[in-house]
């Protein structure tokens, strides 16, 4: 129930992730189906179908607000109701992407042995810069070795503008950044001595090596300190 509180996923995905969770991995999807379905008896989890290219629909589960209250307690303040909702389809080739880039975060620090300390998912965190806001697509916090590590994913499919004055444009999310970084790093050397620095990095996840390269010459163009990076994709 954890994962689901963290993203949508299918019962495959929920099988690549349960190597992170504390009982140990599912064998099969098959047994994953069964705990899905005992939840669901529940009413701790629902699920929507949704058609992925070659093939039928595949069942996708998320929390119910009985499942997020089991988590949080009974007298939490409950998220939007899109939070329990099937995804429209037009948000729905978003939702799939992050769900696996996140479910991939989660299985490769289990495997290096990193722990995740902090996650907001889509639509959880706002930051502030430059005079605008966003949301991240979704953010981690890993520690190891006593050294921590602050994480902003964009998931990117080609659709937005690289350079307009569109609130979603690369360049305007890579500006909010650069003085969100600034913000932090004034607000860190305020705090007392032995208070973790509050650096992030943004990943930049989109379709091809190409797009990639133009997200960072934008992100060279754009920065603040030439000394530091902040952008990666």
């Amino acid at each position: 129930m954890r994962l689901l509180d963290r993203t949508p996923a299918t019962a495959e995905l929920i099988r690549l992730a349960s190597v992170s969770f504390p009982g140990g991995p599912f064998r099969d999807p098959r047994r994953v189906r069964e705990r899905l379905n005992a939840l669901a008896h529940m009413r701790l989890v629902s699920s929507f179908s949704a058609t992925q290219g070659i093939g039928g629909p595949i069942n996708w589960y998320k929390l119910t607000q009985d499942g997020f209250r089991l988590l949080y307690g009974p007298d939490v303040t409950l998220p939007h109701r899109s939070r329990f909702t099937a995804t429209s389809p037009s948000r729905f080739h978003h939702m799939q992407t992050l769900a696996e880039v996140i479910v991939h975060l989660l299985a490769a620090a289990h495997r290096a042995r990193v722990t995740v300390t902090r996650f907001f998912g889509d639509g959880e965190l706002m930051i502030e810069g430059a005079g605008r806001k966003l949301q991240p697509d979704c953010f981690f916090q890993l520690q190891q070795a006593g050294r921590q590590f602050n994480f902003m994913v964009e998931v990117d499919h080609a659709t937005e503008p690289l350079d307009s004055h569109s609130a979603h444009a690369v360049r305007q999310k890579i500006e909010v950044y650069e003085s969100h970084q600034d913000t932090t790093w004034q607000w860190w050397k305020q705090q007392p001595p032995g208070t973790p620095r509050s650096y992030f990095r943004v990943l930049f996840l989109t379709t091809t090596a190409e797009c990639a390269s133009h997200f960072l010459c934008l992100a060279c163009e754009c920065a603040r300190n030439r000394d530091r990076r902040l952008c990666y994709a």
